[in-house]
């Protein structure tokens, strides 16, 4: 009995190694950061590479992945991700894995072409062929960009960026380097001039260089505040329909606009007014410029006549109104010359022909009120 339990125990003692080699759980797994070892490098200043390397007996699942810009500067256009290996997980059905190694280009939407630096958060997702799944791995990571070249600005619209966005976020595509001769300045390509046409009407000049244009719903007058004087709508003339690459179909000038602006006038002495002009455009380069604002001091005439205001007729511009007559005290002189004007007419009055027929019936009249008082 006690040589069968030595034989036992002799022969478990021998298997251990066995079984402990057929058991991979009882193997060290690695750490996720181990096992899936992620590096970024820059390719140009629109696009990032970001390189998994994969160890043996692990992988990744295809739809884990994730990518997010922490600044507001940067954004992520759609990843191009390279062909799978389609497989039946046991955790999360048919998906699509990477193994050994794996990049995804990363392109990016650069809305600030000065910012130099840019914060990611990349969150990935594998497991371990032993059955052991990893929760989401979330890394964080600063990268240096490299400044961007005006062809990358113009470029910067290309199928694999984010949708587009409006004008506004866009304006600070436009670099600032003074050695930069590709773009004029803003007072260069899109210069305004306001003219005073009369005591009730402004006309607002801009003109526009070859090769830019002025989008019309980016144009926009207000006055300072002053009690004497409201400005009435703008009266713009006709506008072109561009298809615009950053928001599509809308109406834009080129070449020149002449925006007319009614005033209405409260009083008529000459007012100083400072008026504040809006407006935006953009290179057909692809280069958009920022909201530009500019405020310009004017002083209006008066009024041509004291007693004459401005008033908005119906097209909304601005007309003056019917001259307003003091009425001065009459004298006795011209009031007696009143009277014997009255008197006089009616005097004539009596002897026109309607009258002559009255003459008999008065005479009967007067003639039976004398008999009965007789």
């Amino acid at each position: 009995m006690k040589k069968n339990l030595f034989t036992l125990a002799l022969m478990l003692v021998m298997a251990m190694p066995l079984w402990a080699k057929a058991n991979p759980l009882q193997d060290d797994l690695l750490h996720a950061e181990k096992a899936f070892r992620l590096s970024l490098r820059v390719v140009d200043a629109q696009t990032l590479v970001a390189d998994w390397k994969i160890a043996p007996g692990y992988y990744l699942y295809r739809d884990k992945f994730k990518f997010e810009a922490l600044d507001d500067n940067v954004g992520f256009g759609a990843p191009e991700f390279p062909a799978g290996i389609k497989k039946h997980d046991e955790f999360f059905g048919d998906t699509e894995t990477y193994r050994d190694g794996l990049k995804i280009t990363l392109p990016l939407v650069r809305n600030d072409a000065h910012a130099r630096t840019v914060k990611l958060r990349i969150t990935a997702q594998g497991c371990a062929d032993v059955g052991v799944c990893y929760p989401p791995l979330v890394q964080t990571v600063r990268m240096h960009l490299p400044k961007m070249k005006v062809s990358e600005l113009t470029s910067s619209g290309s199928n694999n960026a984010a949708p587009a966005k409006p004008a506004t976020t866009l304006s600070n595509l436009l670099p600032t380097d003074s050695n930069n001769q590709d773009f004029l300045e803003p007072d260069k390509a899109f210069a305004l001039n306001v003219e005073i046409a009369d005591a009730h009407t402004l006309i607002a000049h801009l003109q526009i260089a070859p090769g830019y244009y002025l989008y019309r719903d980016k144009i926009h007058f207000q006055l300072a505040q002053s009690g004497d004087v409201t400005l009435a709508p703008a009266v713009f003339p006709p506008a072109t329909i561009k298809v615009d690459e950053y928001i599509g179909k809308t109406a834009v000038y080129f070449d020149h606009v002449d925006a007319k602006l009614p005033l209405q006038r409260l009083s008529p002495r000459a007012t100083p007014i400072t008026l504040t002009a809006n407006y935006q455009g953009c290179a057909e380069k692809g280069i958009c410029y920022p909201p530009i604002t500019k405020h310009i001091d004017l002083s209006l005439p008066a009024v041509a006549s004291a007693n004459t205001l401005a008033v908005l007729d119906g097209s909304g511009a601005a007309s003056p109104t019917i001259p307003k007559t003091a009425a001065a005290p009459l004298s006795l002189k011209q009031i007696i010359g009143a009277m014997l004007v009255a008197f006089g007419t009616g005097l004539l009055l009596t002897f026109t022909p309607c009258v002559l027929p009255m003459i008999p019936i008065l005479s009967s009249i007067i003639v039976g009120q004398g008999g009965q008082q007789m």
